[in-house]
C-alpha cells in the first residue's frame, strides 16, 4: 500500500483489434525503464480477442469501468494525472472512453496529460477498391468484424451519424475532453501497414512522403526526423471526393483539426507487418527504436 500512495500519474495502455494485454509487454518494459516510480503503467484487459468485434462504443464502455475500478483500487496523490496510449483500434476505444469519463466528472480530480496513438484509424479504414487486395480487405472487414467493422467503414447506423463522426464533433462530449490533454501525439506508418494507411493514422487527407529518401533519425532509425504532414495544405471541401463516404470523412477530418496534434512518421521497409512492429509487439520484430522514441516523448511530459 505504501508504494501505491506515491503514485501520481496513471498511464493506461489499450491494445488494438483482436489484441491482448500481452501485446504491450515490450512497450511497457521500455516505458517503465524510462519513467519514475511515481508513474503507474496499467494495461487494459477487458477487451481482449474477439471482444474487440463488439464495437468501439461497447469496448469503450468496458474501458470506462476498468478505469473506474483502478481509480478505486489504487491510493493516489491529490494531483494525479492520467495518460492514455492506444495501438490501432485502442486509440478509438480511448476516445470513446474519455468522453464517458468526462460525463462522469472523472477529470475533475484526474488531470488529462498525454493522449498518444500508434497506427490508429482516426478517419476509419475505408480503402479504394482499386485492387483485388483492397477489395478483399474491405469484404473481410464488412463480413467478419461485426459492429466494429461497420464502424471502421463508416457504415454503422446506430446513431444519426457514423460513430467516428460523432466522436469527432467539435465542442461536444468526446472532443472536449480530448482537447483537455496537455498533448496529443500521433505515430503513423508511412508504408507497409496493411491495416491502417498513413492518412488515417496521421489525420490528414494523403501521405506527403514520396520516394524512398527519408530523413531518418540517427538515434531512432525507423523514425523520420520531421513529419511532412505539418506542411500539407488540405482542401477540406474536396478531399476524399471519390469516396461515397467522403463527406463523412471530411467532417471527421475538420473536427479533429480543431485540435493541435504532434506527429511522428515511421518507416519499416521490407515488411508487411508494420502495423505490429510500430509497438514492438514481438521481440523478433523491428520496432524497438520507435517504442524508445515514444517512451522518450512520454517521459518528457511527466
Amino acid at each position: 500500500m505504501e508504494e501505491q500512495m506515491v503514485k501520481n500519474h496513471l498511464i493506461v495502455l489499450v491494445h488494438g483489434m483482436n489484441g491482448y494485454a500481452s501485446d504491450w509487454k515490450n512497450f511497457k518494459s521500455i516505458l517503465e525503464s524510462n519513467t519514475p516510480s511515481s508513474v503507474l503503467c496499467l494495461v487494459s484487459k477487458v477487451n481482449e480477442g474477439f471482444q474487440t468485434y463488439d464495437g468501439i462504443d461497447v469496448c469503450g464502455s468496458r474501458l470506462v469501468e476498468e478505469v473506474m475500478d483502478w481509480r478505486a483500487l489504487y491510493t493516489l496523490t491529490n494531483d494525479v494525472r492520467i495518460s492514455f496510449i492506444g495501438h490501432s483500434m485502442g486509440g478509438l476505444i480511448i476516445r470513446y472512453c474519455i468522453g464517458e469519463l468526462y460525463q462522469l466528472g472523472v477529470f475533475d480530480d484526474l488531470t488529462p496529460a498525454i493522449y498518444m496513438t500508434l497506427a490508429t484509424p482516426h478517419l476509419g479504414t475505408r480503402k479504394q477498391k482499386s485492387s483485388i487486395f483492397n477489395s478483399v480487405v474491405t469484404w473481410v472487414t464488412e463480413t467478419f468484424i461485426n459492429r466494429t467493422g461497420k464502424q471502421f467503414l463508416l457504415e454503422d447506423e446506430d446513431l444519426e451519424s457514423p460513430l467516428l463522426e460523432v466522436i469527432s464533433q467539435p465542442n461536444e462530449k468526446y472532443m472536449i475532453p480530448l482537447g483537455m490533454f496537455e498533448v496529443r501525439i500521433l505515430y503513423s506508418n508511412v508504408k507497409n501497414d496493411l491495416m491502417v494507411p498513413y492518412h488515417t493514422a496521421a489525420i490528414v487527407d494523403r501521405c506527403p512522403h514520396r520516394g524512398y529518401n527519408y530523413n531518418l533519425s540517427e538515434s531512432f532509425p525507423h523514425v523520420i526526423n520531421d513529419s511532412l504532414a505539418k506542411d500539407l495544405e488540405i482542401d477540406y471541401n474536396n478531399c476524399f471526393s471519390s469516396d461515397m463516404k467522403g463527406e463523412c470523412m471530411r467532417q471527421i477530418l475538420k473536427g479533429l483539426h480543431t485540435l493541435e496534434w504532434q506527429r511522428h512518421d515511421v518507416v519499416f521497409s521490407k515488411t508487411i507487418v508494420a502495423h505490429e512492429q510500430i509497438i514492438f509487439k514481438q521481440s523478433l520484430l523491428a520496432g524497438r527504436s520507435v517504442v524508445e522514441h515514444a517512451c522518450m516523448k512520454i517521459a518528457s511530459y511527466l
